[in-house]
């Protein structure tokens, strides 16, 4: 962004001034991002499930359609009726007005939440707006502005009482659920897909900061360094027949070994046979 800029009003190419290059990337070592705290999927279900409160009727229903294709305030605020259909089990949601300028589909499934303000609409509104305050009981006809969906993180955090709640910012709800989306398994086209990221890496980032990914690569790591300590510690009798394998394992031997378990991968037609006094 800054290269453009410069280039646009100033007319300067700063990929030419190789030592400035050389510069800016000394200074920007060891350098960390100030990011927004993100919320778990239990958090948000304790949210959404808990509060019975009118006056986050609001913030349930933009907290909703934000997580489901994780929308950008913008894209919240300019949100109308026209973008809205409601079919027999969804809700299906089109956005036009996005920051890369390509229209996204995507549907709702919790459509009672989702459609409440809807309902509670006051007639003869001059605007198409989907989200209006709601204040008091009842919606306004005033429609809500930008700043307000950046501040919702934060009063979920309050509600929930979580340390630190003003570092839950306006990036929070796309940093939420890319996160559970890699915690869960999804790969780096289809979180471009949803989130509307053009950049890998912006991408790549989200999976960098994900605990669970972190334990799934921990897990297969040892996994495969227990398979090699039971084909070591393992007193393992195989029979020389062709169609079938006998593994006679004395229970005694194993009793002093540290494992923990015994592991069997890719064995078929086989026969086990334990035997050994009794382990204490």
């Amino acid at each position: 962004m800054l290269k453009g800029t410069v280039q646009i009003y100033e007319g300067s190419d700063i990929p030419k001034y190789k030592q400035l290059i050389v510069f800016l990337k000394k200074q920007n070592e060891r350098y960390e991002p100030k990011k927004s705290k993100v919320l778990t999927f239990e958090q948000i279900i304790k949210f959404l499930n808990d509060v019975w409160n009118e006056s986050y009727l609001f913030i349930q229903v933009a907290l909703i359609f934000a997580l489901n294709e994780t929308m950008r305030g913008e894209e919240l605020r300019s949100l109308t009726l026209n973008d809205i259909e409601e079919n027999e089990a969804v809700i299906v949601v089109t956005l036009r007005n996005t920051k890369r300028k390509k229209k996204r589909v995507f549907t709702i499934t919790w459509k009672v939440t989702a459609l409440s303000c809807r309902k509670l609409r006051p007639q003869n509104i001059g605007h198409s707006r989907f989200f209006v305050y709601y204040r008091n009981g009842k919606c306004t006809v005033l429609p809500v502005g930008i700043n307000t969906f950046y501040s919702l993180p934060g009063k979920i955090a309050e509600y929930l009482k979580l340390p630190d709640s003003s570092s839950y910012t306006s990036h929070c709800m796309r940093r939420s659920l890319a996160t559970m989306l890699v915690d869960n398994g999804s790969t780096i086209p289809n979180l471009k897909r949803l989130g509307g990221w053009t950049s890998t890496s912006s991408a790549e980032g989200y999976i960098g900061e994900s605990i669970q990914n972190k334990i799934q690569t921990s897990k297969k790591i040892f996994r495969r360094s227990n398979q090699q300590e039971v084909s070591k510690n393992c007193p393992w009798q195989h029979s020389s027949s062709p169609s079938s394998s006998i593994m006679d394992v004395s229970l005694n031997e194993f009793s002093k070994s540290t494992l923990n378990g015994i592991l069997f991968q890719n064995i078929s037609n086989c026969t086990f046979s334990f035997y050994g006094n009794e382990i204490v």
